[in-house]
């Protein structure tokens, strides 16, 4: 014999007023009553829970003199002084040169850490006070387009990666995973990413914890005995941890394609590409694999590209990867040698890795040269004849909230009249370089010499 009797749980409230302004925490555009709304401290790295932490961008860079550089100058040749304009004034700026994207083949995926407008971050649990160097991620914006952004996996608090700002080499911001339980998932990723016969893939990370087998980016899911449908970047190598690439459906099905003693454990950049025929692995900027393989990536249309993990046939969270990514590019095309190298060489002048790339490298060396104190100085000697005359670069001032100011510049390389033989001719153009009588070319026939 039962009965039943209806009762009402009411939950109260508890009036959260941080700055005691009469407005509910929830609804206060200026939480700590500083008279800066919230929006505007989190996108210039201040905190809105203190009214003593204010920090705006700095707002412009000029420069000493003209941006020009007379031909035939020495490598090193200094060119001017960069200042830049910042509100506090007694607080410190660096410049850099901000690496130029190449912008003639746009991926469709791509998250910059450095960027930090593109990351939500969030107090760990919510808690006041947080340092706002270590903050949670909660979402983590695609920039490429406003879809495909990458997520907590089920929306969970406790899967949120953490922002490091100086995470990588102590010097660069990097998203990092604890590899127990962050994850995230790229929003509407199933059915868009999915069964592509060309990819090309470009990670620029660091692993920090011994996690074999378990991925470190995936697309599909992991079934038992470490089988796979679709692509993933695994290590799987137990001495040195390289990691391998492996992606099924193609001609040669599930073959891995491993960097065998090649370790990633230091910061490393990893560029994957398949098209062409082609099935290639590079780890900064040296091709470490390749083979013949071609066809289309098996199916995954249920399962999101996962990143730090990857997850199980019910789509459940599965395994965690303990790394640090610091950029994620994926093409929905193969790129050519020239293209994957420009890529290469914009992420790793950008991340402190140019001396990880072969001696060969085509964008080993950048034309310019800027120091921390705004000094900007040539790296090579131009050549006003045959070297491009005008170059377009980037110079990016950065304050100490580590929030930057980007401004674009003209750098001319200027003429310096070269006519050996006082003709009026100049040299390049000189049919006679040395006035004698006799054709450039007559001379170097019979091996005498034009100058």
């Amino acid at each position: 014999v039962t009965f039943e009797k209806d009762f009402l749980v009411t939950v109260s409230n508890v009036a959260e007023d941080f700055d005691g302004d009469g407005i509910e925490d929830l609804d206060d555009q200026d939480l700590d009553g500083d008279g800066v709304d919230n929006l505007t401290e989190y996108l210039n790295n201040s905190f809105p829970y203190f009214a003593s932490s204010f920090n705006t961008a700095p707002y412009e860079i000029f420069s000493s003199e003209s941006l020009s550089i007379s031909e035939n100058s020495n490598k090193g040749t200094f060119v001017a002084d960069f200042n830049g304009s910042d509100a506090e004034n007694n607080q410190s700026i660096t410049f850099s040169l901000f690496s130029e994207f190449p912008l003639s083949f746009s991926p469709k995926l791509w998250l910059d850490a450095s960027d930090e407008s593109t990351v939500l971050k969030v107090p760990y649990n919510g808690e006041l006070g947080e340092s706002n160097s270590t903050m949670t991620v909660a979402k983590w914006f695609n920039k490429s387009s406003t879809q495909y952004n990458a997520v907590p996996y089920g929306e969970e608090i406790s899967r949120r990666p953490h922002f490091l700002r100086d995470g990588f080499k102590n010097s660069f911001p990097c998203i990092s995973f604890d590899g127990g339980n962050d994850l995230l998932v790229v929003e509407d990723s199933e059915g868009d990413f999915d069964a592509w016969s060309e990819i090309s893939i470009f990670i620029v990370s660091v692993r920090h914890g011994l996690q074999y087998w378990v991925p470190h980016l995936s697309k599909g899911p992991k079934g038992e005995s470490n089988t796979i449908t679709g692509w993933e970047v695994i290590p799987r190598n137990f001495f040195n941890g390289a990691a391998s690439w492996r992606v099924t459906g193609l001609e040669k099905n599930q073959e891995w394609h491993d960097m065998f003693n090649k370790s990633h454990w230091s910061p490393n950049l990893l560029t994957l590409n398949l098209g062409d025929g082609k099935q290639i692995a590079k780890l900064n900027g040296s091709v470490v694999g390749s083979r013949e393989n071609s066809g289309t990536i098996d199916s995954a249309a249920s399962f999101p590209v996962t990143i730090g993990g990857a997850l199980d046939l019910n789509g459940s969270a599965y395994q965690h990867s303990p790394i640090s990514f610091c950029e994620i590019l994926i093409y929905n095309q193969s790129l050519k040698n020239d293209e994957l190298e420009k890529v290469e060489g914009y992420l790793a002048q950008k991340w402190g890795m140019v001396s990880n790339l072969p001696s060969t490298h085509s964008r080993l060396n950048p034309l310019f040269e800027i120091d921390e104190n705004g000094t900007f100085s040539a790296n090579k000697t131009f050549d006003y004849e045959t070297d491009d005359r005008n170059y377009s670069i980037t110079v990016r001032v950065t304050d100490d909230h580590n929030v930057s100011f980007d401004k674009n510049f003209t750098v001319t390389v200027a003429n310096v009249v070269e006519d050996l033989d006082g003709d009026g001719t100049e040299d390049h153009y000189d049919d006679d370089i040395d006035g004698d009588g006799l054709s450039n070319a007559d001379e170097q026939a019979y091996n005498s010499d034009p100058w």
